[in-house]
């Protein structure tokens, strides 16, 4: 895929009252300086979950409080 520096698409999306106001506290908690960089930085994150689904690695997390691995299920992700 390439990318021509400079040029943009549009998008406009429609979100409903409660998934906004996700956006919206994401924006925030990420100091955001749009709703668009949110966006591009979720599309990111889904990138990299999609391409270790496909590879058949299993995503997991180490829980803070007491170090315990537990695994990431994204129902939507499957392996190919």
């Amino acid at each position: 895929m390439s990318v021509t520096a400079g040029k943009y698409h549009r998008v406009q999306l429609d979100f409903s009252e409660e998934a906004f106001e996700e956006l919206e506290t994401l924006k925030k908690r990420l100091s955001a300086s749009s709703r668009a960089e949110v966006v591009r930085a979720a599309l990111g994150v889904l990138k990299w979950a999609v391409n270790h689904s496909e590879e058949g690695n299993k995503i997991q997390v180490a829980r803070k409080a007491d170090n315990k691995v537990v695994g990431v299920e994204f129902p939507f992700l499957f392996v190919s």
